[in-house]
């Protein structure tokens, strides 16, 4: 019961993430799903999606400590993730969450 209950946390827990965003990859195309981003980061997407052969999957903006951080789902390779990052922090759109508050 337990190990139940606790995988149920876990869950619950999981989905409940505040998502500033949801970008789903359709055929090799990011797609807004919730909330905004600006079209130079979904081309961004699109174009290290393709370098790295990705044709689905799913970017969160999920807030941590105050700032927007990327969340991907399986199959997004470590270097893929981290060139996402790197775009994502480089101009700044990690600090959204921060001046949203002030």
């Amino acid at each position: 019961m337990l190990l139940i209950a606790v995988v149920g946390a876990v869950l619950w827990w999981a989905t409940t993430q505040r998502s500033t965003f949801v970008v789903r990859l359709i055929g090799g195309q990011p797609r807004i799903l919730r909330g905004k981003v600006t079209s130079a980061f979904l081309a961004e997407i699109g174009d290290v999606c393709r370098r790295h052969g990705i044709a689905s999957g799913t970017i969160r903006g999920v807030i941590r400590n105050g700032r927007i951080a990327l969340s991907f789902s399986r199959g997004f390779p470590s270097t893929c993730q981290q060139q996402l990052r790197n775009v994502w922090t480089a101009h700044g759109w990690s600090a959204l969450a921060r001046a949203k508050r002030t």
